[in-house]
């Protein structure tokens, strides 16, 4: 039988989601600029209030994003399995300083980016697929 692709779909709870966003170290913060979205590679953690943060350097990124509504995504898919997931976070972004207690590691591949930035969640959700073996 030959499910369609919305058979093969999952919401993933957002303790569940909070718990995959753990599992990972790079997203996928989503910005508008000058009336053009625009989506940049962040290397990321959860502080101990489940906030994405993240370092940036001053630019597009963190003009667009700071006191702004954006939109950050993470995901992991593998292909022999034929499955993955994604989990979404909608929020405000802030620049801070302050470093909550119980942060994961924060890693940056940048040598200069000196802002911390968090975003704060409005929502979160996410969805798993699993597609049939042998069904292309």
């Amino acid at each position: 039988m030959d499910l369609s692709l919305e058979d093969n779909l999952e919401e993933i709870d957002p303790p569940e989601c909070l718990e995959l966003l753990r599992t990972e170290q790079v997203g996928r913060i989503g910005v508008i600029d000058e009336a053009k979205p625009e989506i940049f590679p962040v290397n990321y953690a959860l502080d101990a209030s489940d906030a994405v943060i993240f370092l940036a350097a001053t630019g597009t990124k963190l003009l667009a994003a700071v006191n702004h509504h954006v939109v950050f995504e993470v995901d992991r898919f593998d292909p022999d399995l034929r499955s993955g997931w994604s989990v979404i976070v909608h929020g405000v972004a802030q620049q801070t300083d302050r470093v909550l207690e119980g942060e994961q590691p924060l890693v940056t591949w940048r040598e200069h980016a000196p802002f911390l930035v968090r975003i704060t969640q409005r929502s979160i959700s996410g969805r798993r697929i699993k597609m049939n073996p042998g069904v292309d």
